[in-house]
């Protein structure tokens, strides 16, 4: 948007009392593009320090009436004009209006504001003229000197950078710390590179016995992902509080990608400060992250015998003892949990699921029937329908899923889902047919339920109707990994179309290459080509993300197929063991087995 000077200024001088009410109101609103504001005084030692009332900075004081009396029109003209533009999002114009504006006053209210908004605006260099005269005006205002410093670092000017911070540390006293963590919530906001890092690091040489220095420092070469740097000034801070937890923390960063140093560091730390309960606990979420659940756990006790009523450990530790299916110690960790945050109805839902799995049907019932938080009441009745089925049979199951209410589309197609499985899981396909179908003609357009019927159009061998669905589906969702891949592994074995399932499930696995269910197709794919040893490495891979009875037979098929019969009935008995009643293994294995004792 363009300005036009003519159509701004009044004809004539400005009158001063018409000025001052236009001031005022542009210096409400140019407040709220003050992204830079200083870190809050929410104390009463801040307060104390600027020798000033709470809530007020010269800075922020509007002028006298006197001091308007020398302003000219262009000055005028440029505040105006860096308001307008501000209103109107041009923040280009409204920033060099006020830099302007700034330049023909000595107002330090105006030149605060200009420092401000050229830093937001990347205008450095001139942030940093503005920003040595806001400081010469107001030397003892830290604020000014702390944006000036940054304008500096980010104008490539570290020299002037670190004066500013060095004179304002200076003459900090007894708040050298409270300066400090205003310096750092400054720059780890705001700056970025290493000539940053290198102003903090000389800051910090310049107070060695300051461990806030060296935590800024560290923050910052952490920002910059130089991490021996970061550790250089992280046993710097150790050295000055041993037992810093929050210093140990971000060691554990620093130490990131060697999982050795991380654990021999951690263990280290816990052995010299036991009762180390908040690292102890970022050590467990560290172990979680590296998948190390059976050390996680164990930090996670040592943790509650510290601290028995800590929610989040309880929560964390039920979550593992769940995920091992210790149901038993998970219900029991939960309920805990719920002692502490009565109102957690997610860790009522898991507490429900654990009584469930243990066969004490009548407990769960009532945990489930206590959830009152509507995000969490979906979800709980849906768990109630698999209790009843578990419980109580299938049919009162069906009428329980029947008689819920949804409140839109995805929580219909999810009903309707859950009881076409029901169905199915009672061998009942017609019916879960004909649900599919019924459900279909009022919803032609849902993909989800388009995608179950082909599913169990594959059930039902009508091979001609599961491509048809699934061909609409691709029609619509062509990047679809899922989508491909069904298909192209239908093709594979349900036909002699080789070259199109090959594009298919090759189009699946550049799609989605981590998914076990792809890479089992892949596997598949290879072994029908003739390439067992590129099979099973493909195989191998999608068991070791999902330990399923299908791949287990597809590898003990490869084996048989490369005449290692010991390594095929290992996964045979594998796949056994995690679901014996899988069809397509217990096909394999007929077909395997059989031939062999004949």
């Amino acid at each position: 948007m363009f300005f036009i000077k003519t159509k701004i200024l009044p004809a004539g001088k400005p009158k001063s009392g018409w000025f001052i009410a236009s001031l005022a109101s542009l210096f409400v609103v140019l407040s709220a593009c003050s992204t830079l504001e200083p870190v809050p005084n929410n104390d009463a030692q801040a307060a104390a320090d600027t020798q000033e009332p709470p809530g007020q900075s010269s800075s922020e004081a509007m002028p006298a009436p006197g001091q308007n009396e020398g302003l000219t029109a262009d000055l005028l003209y440029d505040l105006l004009l860096s308001n307008l533009a501000f209103q109107e999002g041009e923040l280009e114009i409204a920033a060099q209006a006020l830099i302007r504006a700034a330049r023909q006053t000595d107002d330090s209210i105006v030149i605060a504001r200009a420092v401000r908004m050229a830093v937001h605006n990347k205008s450095y260099a001139e942030a940093v003229e503005l920003g040595q005269r806001w400081v010469r005006m107001e030397p003892q205002n830290y604020q000014a000197g702390i944006i000036t410093s940054l304008a500096a670092v980010m104008n490539q000017q570290p020299g002037i950078a670190e004066g500013l911070l060095n004179a304002i540390l200076e003459v900090s006293g007894d708040s050298m710390g409270l300066r400090f963590g205003q310096i750092g919530e400054t720059f780890l906001q705001y700056a970025e590179g290493r000539t940053a890092q290198d102003v903090l690091s000389n800051v910090a040489n310049k107070y060695p016995e300051s461990s806030e220095a060296w935590l800024i420092f560290a923050g910052m070469a952490q920002k910059n992902r130089d991490f021996p740097a970061m550790e250089l000034a992280l046993d710097r801070l150790l050295s000055l509080e041993p037992g810093s937890e929050k210093a140990a923390a971000y060691k554990l960063l620093a130490l990131a990608g060697d999982q050795a140093a991380q654990t021999a560091f951690s263990m280290q730390f816990l052995k010299d400060y036991p009762d180390a309960n908040e690292f102890r606990l970022q050590y467990a979420r560290l172990l979680l992250r590296l998948n190390d659940e059976p050390a996680a756990l164990d930090q996670l006790l040592v943790l509650l015998e510290h601290k028995p009523k800590n929610a989040e450990t309880l929560n964390l530790v039920a979550l593992l003892y769940q995920a091992r299916e210790d149901y038993e110690r998970a219900s029991g960790y939960f309920a805990l949990k719920l002692k502490e945050v009565p109102g957690d109805d997610r860790s009522r839902l898991y507490l429900a699921h654990a009584l469930q799995e243990l066969e004490r049907y009548d407990d769960a019932k009532v945990r489930l029937a206590e959830i009152r938080d509507p995000s969490q009441k979906f979800a709980a009745e849906r768990q109630m329908s698999r209790l009843i089925e578990q419980a109580d049979g299938v049919e009162p199951a069906l009428i329980y899923l029947q008689n819920l209410s949804s409140e839109s589309e995805a929580q219909l197609t999810q009903l309707i889902i859950d009881r076409e499985l029901m169905l199915q899981r009672a061998d009942r396909f017609d019916e879960a047919y004909a649900l599919i179908n019924q459900t279909l003609e009022q919803h032609p357009d849902n993909d989800t339920l388009r995608y179950h019927r082909a599913l169990i159009l594959v059930e039902r061998e009508d091979f001609e109707g599961h491509e048809a669905d699934m061909r609409v589906l691709l029609l619509r969702r062509p990047e679809n990994a899922h989508y491909n891949n069904t298909l192209g592994y239908s093709l594979l074995i349900m036909s002699d179309r080789l070259d199109e399932a090959t594009e298919l499930i090759n189009t699946a696995f550049e799609l989605q290459a981590q998914d076990p269910y792809i890479l089992d197709s892949k596997g598949w794919l290879e072994y029908k080509l003739g390439n067992l040893d590129s099979a099973l490495v493909y195989l191998h891979d999608a068991y070791s993300l999902d330990q399923d009875a299908e791949i287990a037979a597809h590898i003990g098929e490869v084996y048989w197929m490369q005449g290692d019969q010991k390594k095929a009935r290992e996964f045979w008995q594998k796949g056994d063991t995690i679901d014996a009643d899988n069809k397509a293994l217990q096909n394999t294995k007929a077909r395997f087995l059989d031939l062999e004792l004949n």
